[in-house]
């Protein structure tokens, strides 16, 4: 069986769809050009190619000649912890906040980070926008004034670290509640059928071209994350941090440029792999939530 083939039916069930619910989703009147194509006895067209690639997030170079296949399952994970809690713990953890030696004392500076941690309390809850509003506007404050009037570096760093927390929540509010309403049904036959429903009528059939679309919209804001990376830079101590930025910027699909969020994440693993070799000791948060999300219980 050729990579195609095995790809195509790899991440359909990771997704824990039949091939009747492929064949739906394409618009193919049975199941049988799904069978044939994971069977190899046959390849889809270009247009169709195409529609698996943006429906699975991967471009069509990977489909056809990387080795995609594994034995995650998106609904046997969910549905064998008891909560996604430690996901979350791990994800909020992609996003550091630091407080280098020499601004201990700074209580504004104090005040801010705690203001920070309030926002990522908000963000796991999800159910207060006035709240968090609150938390947002205080800290972003708090944090360009400490760099306007004190040139903070700490202020620097934990200010792209919550930009790009928040814009990589803004894009993926509507999964994120998704994931968490599947945990209110603590019997696993009916958090199974959740899921199913979420992954169906939600995850897969987001619009990845309103995805794209909504990154550009996120222009100037990138051009502030990336302005202050650039001055982490000038900073011995956090070269390897604005590294590490830099690689979550790709790895979140937090950029502005006329390639596709499957790319840009291809883009992210390579830096990834590169900023292993020189030993970053930040990718290890990566590398941890990489690895809960493949736990197959």
């Amino acid at each position: 069986m050729n990579k195609l083939a095995n790809n195509i039916k790899s991440l359909r069930l990771s997704m824990g769809e039949t091939q009747e619910d492929l064949a739906y989703a394409l618009d193919l009147n049975s199941k049988s050009a799904v069978a044939n194509w994971e069977s190899g006895d046959n390849v889809p067209s270009s247009e169709n190619l195409h529609r698996i690639s943006n429906r699975y997030g991967v471009t069509i170079d990977q489909l056809m000649n990387d080795d995609l296949t594994s034995e995650f399952s998106f609904i046997k994970y969910f549905c064998n912890v008891n909560s996604a809690d430690e996901l979350i713990k791990l994800f909020m953890n992609l996003f550091p906040v630091i407080l280098l030696e020499s601004e201990k004392s700074n209580l504004k500076l104090v005040e801010a980070i705690e203001c920070q941690k309030n926002l990522k309390i908000c963000m796991i809850r999800g159910d207060n926008q006035e709240e968090f509003d609150f938390y947002y506007d205080k800290t972003s404050y708090i944090y360009m004034e400490l760099i306007d009037k004190e040139e903070s570096v700490s202020a620097n760093a934990n200010l792209v670290s919550m930009f790009l927390l928040c814009a990589f929540y803004n894009r993926i509010g509507k999964e994120w509640d998704g994931i968490q309403d599947c945990f209110e049904f603590s019997n696993k036959s009916l958090r199974k059928k959740e899921l199913k429903r979420f992954i169906l009528e939600i995850y897969l059939s987001r619009n990845l071209n309103k995805l794209n679309k909504e990154r550009s919209e996120y222009h100037l804001l990138n051009e502030t994350i990336l302005e202050l990376i650039k001055e982490l830079k000038y900073q011995k101590k956090l070269i390897q941090l604005s590294d590490y930025f830099m690689c979550l910027r790709y790895f979140l699909g937090l950029v502005d440029n006329n390639l596709n969020n499957a790319i840009n994440q291809q883009i992210g693993f390579a830096i990834l792999s590169d900023l292993s070799l020189m030993k970053n000791k930040y990718v290890g948060r990566i590398y941890n939530y990489l690895d809960e999300l493949k736990k197959v219980q």
